[in-house]
């Protein structure tokens, strides 16, 4: 069998087309096609032409059968040869005599293909794999690199073949079987399909089919994943779309784009608003641009402008006839915008910024500056479709889109494709006609846009008034599923869904069992009087009584009515706790000389039922014990009889919150003006977001602070009072600070254990890891002895003539394997920081102090955490502060609460 550069492109291209072509399946070309095998075929016999005049006569071959026999002539250029494999008769183009020696000869054969592209493609370099695997089969060698001759100038590219030939053989082994036994590949649509021969047909079976790759966008992998699930068309796929809690995000975050919810705005021919955008830039004049260009070769010829303003409409259409023009139409261009002020730039897809970006590497500063500023104006309406509102349209193009919302263009054919063609027969032609329909279909454009963004406005506002139209659908408003219940959340009918009511446990407790069992009513009815809040017994009783006036200071003062409040509290002996309540008497007084009515002061500070504490109690198990608040509200009940709503107990915390917040000041107070400080971060997943705990600590104090993100530009602000040594792992936002610092060095021990289990027959690095081993070994010894003196380890210079003498040695040796050589690299950039400690007193070689802190965090981590929210989760990483830091001093976290102390440091020593 014949294969073709034609039939081996076509299976790079797509491996469907491969296998019509193979059946014999007839396919209408598409302009695009037709245009471009012209000017591929003229561009080969131009190239071959000059081949053939660069070459002797006779050093040039054409149309021979390439075999073992070559090696005998004398021929430096093979034209149009052909090589025979197994099955395979396949086409070569041309084939070149270079002087590298092979296992057959001093020279070899390497395969040179022709394109007139101005870039050489990733499929014109498998081309050549492919081509380089059948010479090997043939000739017995394999090239090392092939040439692309390719654009106006007939540059000659190099390309080594190496990276593409595992590629390249799963290519000859599909063709095979798509060949010679009729093996059908798996059907998809890709990008290719716009040019290509079999659109149609193709196209009618996927939307018969309702294949998923008609969705814009989605990979194979995408496809495979759904498949796997059971979710085969699009239809299917619709269904597996479920609206989920939104998650507070910043302005730059990425939100994925959910085909799902694509598929279900397909089935219900309806669109589908995932999240309200923010509402489009209003200004004074809106401008519509749309670019086009030749991508391959980088060009771009036609700029076209529409500019809505308050008065009128206006139209431009900025032409280059070659590339030498492009400059003088990007000047007009911005001449144009710069009479304008306040305005939006807007634009479809990123093809606009790209041109503007890539011409402004062309400009002087001036134009840059223009530029820039222009930047600063663009609009991207493509991203409002991406990330928040999702049309019935397979894909998000601008063609399909305008369509859908009722706009035409007046070529039936219109795209970017056929831009490309009609652009190249006017450059062959250079009749008036095409470049008419050119402009024509690039104003057409811009109109378009200024329908989206129509649509834009009319889907924030239409949801802003509350007036949205049976056409909209805004996700906030479905349902959804809730995690706590396992009940069905769709039903088919109605009947069904008050079945499945009627089986809850609470429903037939309540509604069904209480009718025939006495029991159960009777327990029913004790919970209902529970719940009613209790006049506690008092324990004690006081009361508070006034002499004098509160305005005028005399004693003239007579009870004018009596008044009460009664106190919550919690009482702690030596081996328990009660509940502890107090009646307070008062009077409201009236003074008969001012006329002025008063209450004693003592009697107005008792502004809460609750006492410190009870509300201490409440604090000290929500952090030690990890109890939810609700939890701790149902204990209060159980052990004390004391009924404490939600609301209360959220208000206990803001209060400790208030109460110690000089205490937290202390703590960090303290850590920046310390000797030595330990840090370390940790993840922490929020309800609204994910951030990061920084953990600050000192051998007695702990300090933590929250931050949205692991970005460490916080740090030089935080502690630009510390000037002591800074004991830190191996991330890169410590190396900023400009205070002395110590690597944690076991962090490096479990990095090179790791690697040295990945890497065990790597001698140099087993030395390398051994030496460090040994010396960080002796140097543990004497810390085990003496503690962590400097005397002791200075002693003799012993250590630090050990750590010289090792980083001499590293730094100084030759290493071949890659993981000694990274290692080494490390070793340099940290020479000063590994062993900072030697020379300091009670400052640790590792940083288990802040990995300490770390772990109590961890285990609130999947507990309580996650029903906090950013803005609430840093006075809760105070308290725990406290916490850790009383643990640290060996003192009861309770013990300090209760003592209604706020100088920590003073109580610790105390």
């Amino acid at each position: 069998m014949v294969i073709s550069r034609e039939d081996i492109e076509s299976y790079l291209q797509c491996e469907y087309k491969a296998y019509l072509q193979r059946a014999g399946k007839i396919g209408n070309k598409t302009e695009y096609e037709l245009c471009f095998h012209d000017i591929q075929k003229k561009y080969t016999s131009q190239v071959v032409q000059k081949l053939r005049q660069s070459a002797e006569i006779v050093s040039v071959a054409e149309g021979i059968e390439i075999d073992t026999n070559i090696v005998k002539t004398r021929f430096n250029t093979i034209i149009n040869g052909s090589i025979t494999v197994h099955d395979f008769h396949v086409q070569v183009e041309v084939l070149q005599k270079v002087s590298i020696p092979s296992k057959v000869d001093d020279f070899q054969y390497v395969p040179l293909i022709i394109s007139y592209k101005e870039n050489p493609t990733k499929t014109e370099k498998r081309l050549l794999a492919v081509v380089a695997l059948l010479l090997e089969e043939k000739l017995g060698y394999r090239p090392r690199y092939g040439k692309i001759v390719h654009g106006r100038k007939c540059r000659s590219t190099k390309v080594q073949l190496e990276a593409f030939i595992t590629e390249a053989s799963k290519v000859l082994l599909d063709m095979k079987n798509i060949w010679t036994e009729h093996l059908e590949p798996s059907f998809t649509l890709n990008a290719h399909c716009k040019i290509c021969k079999y659109h149609d047909y193709c196209r009618k079976k996927a939307i018969d089919s309702d294949h998923l790759s008609l969705l814009g966008g989605v990979r194979i992998k995408e496809i495979k994943k759904w498949n796997n699930k059971g979710y085969f068309t699009i239809n299917q796929l619709s269904y597996a779309f479920r609206p989920r809690r939104k998650r507070i995000r910043t302005h730059n975050d990425r939100r994925p784009y959910r085909f799902e919810l694509k598929a279900l705005a397909i089935r219900e021919n309806k669109v589908h608003v995932y999240e309200i955008p923010q509402p489009l830039i209003k200004s004074n004049v809106q401008i519509y641009f749309d670019v086009e260009g030749i991508p391959d070769r980088n060009c771009y010829y036609l700029i076209g402008i529409v500019v809505v303003s308050e008065h009128a409409v206006d139209e431009f259409s900025l032409w280059a006839n070659n590339e030498h023009e492009e400059m003088e139409i990007l000047r007009h261009f911005l001449d144009i915008i710069s009479r304008y002020k306040n305005y939006t730039l807007y634009h479809y897809g990123t093809y606009e910024i790209t041109y503007l970006q890539r011409m402004r590497k062309k400009v002087s500063p001036y134009t840059l500056t223009i530029i820039d500023a222009v930047l600063k104006h663009c609009c991207n309406l493509l991203s409002y479709f991406h990330s928040h509102i999702y049309l019935p349209t397979y894909t998000n193009e601008l063609k399909e889109i305008g369509k859908y919302l009722g706009f035409n263009w007046t070529q039936v054919k219109a795209s970017g494709i056929q831009s490309i063609v009609w652009r190249r027969k006017w450059e062959l032609t250079k009749v008036n006609a095409q470049k008419l329909t050119l402009q024509q279909y690039n104003k057409e454009d811009c109109y378009a846009l200024i329908t989206i963004k129509k649509l834009i406005d009319s889907i924030i506002y239409e949801k802003n008034m509350t007036s949205s139209t049976s056409q909209t659908v805004y996700c906030d408003e479905l349902n959804s599923p809730s995690s706590f219940y396992s009940q069905i959340g769709e039903f088919s009918f109605p009947e069904m869904e008050s079945i499945t009511k009627s089986a809850y446990f609470d429903y037939q407790r309540e509604r069904v069992f209480v009718r025939t069992d006495k029991s159960i009513k009777q327990s029913l009815t004790q919970k209902i009087r529970k719940k009613k809040r209790k006049k506690l017994k008092p324990n004690k009783r006081t009361e508070i009584s006034l002499n004098i006036c509160n305005k005028c200071q005399r004693q003239n003062i007579v009870v004018e009515k009596s008044i009460s409040k009664q106190t919550i509290d919690l009482k702690f002996f030596h081996s328990g706790v009660k509940r502890w309540v107090t009646h307070i008497d008062s009077h409201v007084y009236k003074c008969l000389d001012c006329k002025h009515t008063c209450i004693p002061e003592q009697y107005k500070r008792i502004t809460s039922q609750y006492c410190h504490n009870l509300i201490s109690w409440t604090i000290f198990q929500n952090i030690v014990n990890k109890e939810s608040l609700q939890q701790i509200g149902t204990n209060f009940y159980e052990l004390f009889d004391i009924a404490l709503a939600r609301t209360v107990i959220y208000e206990f915390r803001d209060y400790i919150y208030t109460y110690y917040k000089s205490t937290y000041d202390q703590l960090y107070r303290k850590i920046v003006s310390s000797d030595v400080l330990y840090v370390d971060e940790t993840p922490i997943k929020l309800f609204d977001e994910d951030g990061y705990g920084w953990v600050f600590a000192n051998n007695k104090e702990v300090v933590i602070v929250y931050k949205s993100t692991r970005e460490g530009n916080f740090l030089k602000e935080y502690l630009k009072e510390f000037k002591g040594v800074l004991v830190s792992d191996f991330y890169p936002a410590y190396d900023s600070l400009g205070c002395k610092q110590q690597k944690c060095l076991i962090h490096l021990i479990r990095d090179l254990n790791d690697d040295l289990l990945k890497h065990p027959f790597d001698d140099e690095f087993k030395e390398m890891t051994h030496d460090f081993t040994v010396l960080l070994q002796t140097i543990v010894k004497t810390i085990d002895k003496y503690g962590l003196k400097k005397w002791h380890l200075h002693k003799h210079i012993k250590h630090i003539k050990d750590v010289e003498r090792f980083f001499s040695k590293i730094l100084t040796t030759d290493f071949t394997s890659e993981i000694a050589i990274q290692y080494k690299k490390r070793f340099r950039k940290n020479t000063v920081k590994l062993f900072e400690f030697l020379n300091h007193d009670n400052v640790s070689w590792n940083n288990t102090n802040a990995e300490h802190a770390i772990k109590f965090i961890a285990r609130h981590r999947n507990s309580t955490f996650k029903w906090f929210k950013s803005s609430r989760i840093g006075c809760h990483l105070k308290l725990i502060s406290i916490y850790q830091t009383c643990c640290y001093s060996e003192v009861s976290f309770l013990g300090f609460l209760t003592s209604k102390e706020k100088d920590l440091l003073g109580y610790c020593q105390n």
